[in-house]
């Protein structure tokens, strides 16, 4: 399974040699992504618009996208013992008892991250290779109808954010 889907994942990447807003990582040597999930990194600002309406316009196409992480985990309120009033979960007490302090971390890259990150399934384990094909057109689609979505932005405002439902 895991070939399979590095396999696709190759050719997403082949596919999308010329995309200029979507990038995929580029993992060090020896990395081994098993690609459950397929994260490209947005550049909004190379495409004058945010990463939510060129989500939105992918769905649009028919090609689900998302941000996974809708924030910065260290945020969460249940990792803050200190503050927590929610359900009883395990590990508060761990993290009291370690004084781990969660609450106010700057973590300037973690939130780059997730204000640019985008996510697509790509759970590929059989030969799809019409599929990525597909994917890899409707994300070059998006990008060369940016402009549209610029005009778009001016005058109805970014889409909604889009994050895992």
């Amino acid at each position: 399974e895991l070939a399979e889907r590095r396999r696709h994942a190759a050719l997403l990447r082949s596919h999308l040699a010329s995309a200029k807003y979507l990038k995929l990582p580029v993992y060090t040597p020896g990395s081994k992504p098993s690609y459950h999930l397929m994260s490209f990194t947005f550049d909004a600002d190379a495409a004058g618009i945010t990463r939510d309406t060129f989500a939105a316009a992918i769905k649009a196409e028919g090609l689900f996208c998302m941000g996974y992480v809708p924030s910065v985990i260290s945020d969460w309120k249940r990792l803050h013992w200190q503050d927590y009033r929610g359900p009883r979960v395990s590990w508060l007490s761990a993290l009291e008892a370690a004084k781990v302090d969660y609450r106010n971390q700057a973590l300037p890259n973690a939130r780059w991250r997730v204000d640019h990150a985008l996510e697509m399934l790509f759970d590929m384990v059989a030969p799809n290779e019409a599929m990525v094909a597909r994917m890899a057109e409707i994300i070059l689609k998006v990008e060369a109808n940016v402009d549209a979505l610029r005009d778009h932005e001016r005058t109805a405002g970014p889409a909604t954010t889009v994050l895992r439902k």
